[in-house]
């Protein structure tokens, strides 16, 4: 089984689109890790308050 090189690409991406792409997709990025955080920081948060109001309801 060989292997054979990629052929080459038609055309390379213009530098600007280029720097536009990875400045969208490195938002996205660090838009879904912001929400990842905050969501486990409201989880923790809200486990707290249940365990100071005294609730552990069915255990």
């Amino acid at each position: 089984m060989s292997t054979q090189p990629l052929p080459p690409s038609a055309g390379k991406a213009e530098p600007g689109r280029r720097r536009t792409l990875a400045l969208l997709v490195s938002s996205a990025t660090a838009m879904l890790a912001g929400l990842a955080v905050g969501y486990a920081l409201g989880t923790v948060h809200a486990y707290e308050r249940q365990l100071a109001r005294g609730g552990r309801h069915g255990v």
